[in-house]
């Protein structure tokens, strides 16, 4: 009998350690993304406790390995009908968008640095895209600062290239979060995809009752 409560009171303060360890730790996340003709990846690093602990995820971009991705996706996005997908994600982020954009202002971008260099062997189309991708860089640098955090003003490099058909990207982007936001925002979406679903599935034997019961 004492060593069961030896045991579970061990349990308890394992669990308060690993709650209090959660409170207070900030997860940092490095992603580097190189595109060219002969390199493409992106790289995700994750961190805590200043690198002690670190996660490294390499995800190739080479247009085989990202069709096999996709195809895994699409093999999974076929169990649901277009309009399920949709009437799940609408109940989702109904039931979370208020969350979730309190989340996003927690999220603090410490670093970006955009380097694209673009081609089209034409001049004036050239300097079209050229100006076209600076708006669109400030349309995001906008919207990032109304929904998250920004530390430090973004850095966008355009180097057009007048001569030749090209398209190539270099990007760092460094930004942290909170685990205990982190996990509390993963919790809430969870719980709501859950209960959409159970929604959907009720919604859809319903309707089978209908059909059912006028033929």
């Amino acid at each position: 009998m004492f060593l069961a409560l030896k045991i579970l009171g061990g349990l308890i303060l394992l669990v308060l350690l690993l709650m209090v360890v959660i409170m207070v730790t900030t997860l940092k996340v490095r992603v580097y993304i190189i595109f060219t003709q002969s390199h493409r990846e992106m790289n995700i690093k994750f961190s805590i406790w200043k690198n002690l602990i670190q996660f490294k995820y390499n995800m190739p971009l080479e247009d085989e390995k990202v069709e096999d991705r996709f195809d895994k996706v699409e093999r999974i996005r076929r169990k649901y009908s277009v309009k399920e997908q949709i009437d799940l994600l609408i109940n989702t982020y109904s039931q979370t968008h208020t969350s979730i954009k309190r989340f996003l202002k927690d999220v603090k971008i410490s670093y970006i640095n955009v380097h694209l260099s673009i081609g089209t062997s034409n001049a004036a189309l050239t300097g079209i895209s050229g100006g076209l991708l600076y708006g669109v860089e400030g349309l995001l640098e906008n919207l990032l600062e109304q929904f998250t955090t920004v530390l430090s003003k973004p850095i966008f490099v355009l180097s057009p290239n007048f001569n030749h058909t090209t398209f190539e990207c270099e990007s760092i982007i460094r930004f942290s979060i909170s685990v205990r936001k982190l996990c509390l925002i993963g919790l809430k979406i969870a719980r709501a995809l859950l209960k959409s679903g159970k929604l959907q599935k009720a919604k859809k034997k319903t309707n089978m009752h209908i059909k059912e019961a006028s033929s």
